[in-house]
C-alpha cells in the first residue's frame, strides 16, 4: 500500500494544478486566451502535475545519485534507440490485435488543437520526469528491496499500467514500464528510464503526427512490428551483456545509494 502512494500524489497534484488553472480562466477568456488555455488546459495540468511529482521523487535521488551515476552517451544511444524500437513495437501489436485496434484513438486525431510546443513539453518533458520519479524512482526502488526484481518490475508496472485509467494506454504503459524498470536494473540509475521514458513519449507523438491518421495496413503493420521487436531485443540483449561485463556494481541491487 505503501507503493501507491505515489499514484495517490500524482492525483492530488492534478487536482490542485485544475483548481490553479480555474480561477484564471476567466481573467484569460476577457483577454482573448480563454478558448485557447481552455483547449490545452489537460495538457497544463499534465505539465503542472509532472513538475510537482518531479519535484518531490525524482530530483532528490538525483541529487543523491550526482554524477556518480552518470549516463554516458553510449547509454543515451542505446536508451533512445530501445525506447524507439520498443514504443514503435507495443503500438504496432496494440494496432494489430483487433480488440485493442477499436479502442485505439491516434494522438494526434485526440490533441489535434492543442499547441505542438505545449503538448511536447507536457508528453515529452514533464510528464515522464514526474512519472519515472513516481513509479520509477520511489515504486521500483521500493518494491525492489522486498520483491526483487522481477516482482518490483511486474508490480511497479501494473500499478504504471492502472495509473493511466485506459485499457489500452494501460496495458503500453504496462509493458513500456517493464522496460523502463530493466533499463533502470542495467544502469543502475534513474537517468536511464528517464531518458528511454522521453523518447518513447517523443517517438509516439512524431508518429501520430506523421503517419497516426493513415492506414498503413497489416503486411507493413506486422513488419514494423517484426522489425522493431527484433531491434528492441537486440538492444537489451546486448546492453544487458556489455555493462554486466564493464561494471558488476551498476545494477539496481548493488547500488549503495539503494
Amino acid at each position: 500500500m505503501f507503493c501507491l502512494l505515489p499514484a495517490a500524489a500524482y492525483s492530488c497534484f492534478a487536482f490542485f494544478a485544475g483548481c490553479l488553472l480555474m480561477p484564471v480562466l476567466p481573467v484569460l477568456e476577457s483577454g482573448g486566451f480563454g478558448a485557447e488555455i481552455l483547449e490545452n488546459s489537460g495538457l497544463l495540468i499534465t505539465a503542472l502535475a509532472g513538475l510537482g511529482a518531479a519535484l518531490i521523487f525524482l530530483f532528490p535521488l538525483l541529487r543523491e545519485e550526482g554524477d556518480e551515476s552518470s549516463l554516458k552517451s553510449r547509454g543515451i544511444i542505446c536508451m533512445t534507440v530501445l525506447a524507439v524500437s520498443a514504443s514503435l513495437f507495443f503500438n504496432t501489436l496494440l494496432n494489430l490485435i483487433p480488440f485493442t485496434k477499436e479502442a485505439m484513438a491516434p494522438l494526434g486525431r485526440e490533441e489535434g488543437g492543442s499547441s505542438l510546443l505545449l503538448m511536447a513539453a507536457a508528453v515529452c518533458l514533464a510528464g515522464p520526469a514526474g512519472e519515472e520519479g513516481a513509479f520509477r524512482a520511489f515504486c521500483f526502488r521500493h518494491l525492489r528491496k522486498e520483491l526483487g526484481f522481477p516482482g518490483a518490475a511486474l508490480l511497479s508496472s501494473l500499478f504504471f499500467g492502472i495509473y493511466h485509467g485506459n485499457l489500452v494506454q494501460g496495458i503500453y504503459a504496462f509493458l513500456l514500464g517493464l522496460v523502463l524498470c530493466w533499463s533502470m536494473e542495467i544502469f543502475g540509475t534513474v537517468k536511464a528510464p528517464l531518458a528511454c521514458h522521453m523518447a518513447a513519449n517523443a517517438s509516439s507523438l512524431i508518429l501520430a503526427w506523421t503517419v497516426g491518421k493513415q492506414d498503413l495496413g497489416t503486411g507493413t503493420m506486422v513488419f514494423l512490428c517484426l522489425c522493431s521487436g527484433c531491434i528492441m531485443t537486440v538492444m537489451m540483449v546486448c546492453s544487458t551483456g556489455k555493462v554486466r561485463r564493464n561494471d558488476n556494481e551498476t545494477t539496481v541491487n548493488r547500488n549503495p545509494m539503494l
